[in-house]
């Protein structure tokens, strides 16, 4: 109904499920984790994932202004991506396609 194409998913492996939704230049990821502690020890249940331009500028921003993220990695599946936790809960991920060679093995 609102125009989103559904890109790439996962099927439930382990404790995480996740699909990738598109329309135009907007994208958007839902992810469900139904058991956190399985997954990621000590992370959140409710992740928002960001794709923006420039993700190294963006990082370079909020961390000039002081905001607690993370270092900025390549991962195997192609992105550049940081993350940080906001005060509501949610994990916040931000990440933008790369060539670039992983810099992170998880």
């Amino acid at each position: 109904m609102l125009g989103f194409k559904l890109g790439d998913t996962s099927e439930r492996a382990a404790a995480i499920c996740w699909a990738h939704l598109c329309h135009g230049e907007t994208e958007l990821m839902l992810i469900e984790v139904a058991n956190p502690e399985a997954v990621w020890e000590g992370r959140r249940q409710t992740y928002l994932y960001f794709c923006p331009n420039r993700v190294e500028t963006l990082h370079s921003h909020m961390t000039a202004e002081g905001h607690a993220v993370q270092p900025l990695r390549v991962i195997f599946y192609g992105m550049k991506e940081f993350e940080m936790d906001d005060p509501d809960v949610c994990q916040l991920w931000f990440g933008e396609e790369t060539d670039e060679p992983p810099t992170d093995c998880e």
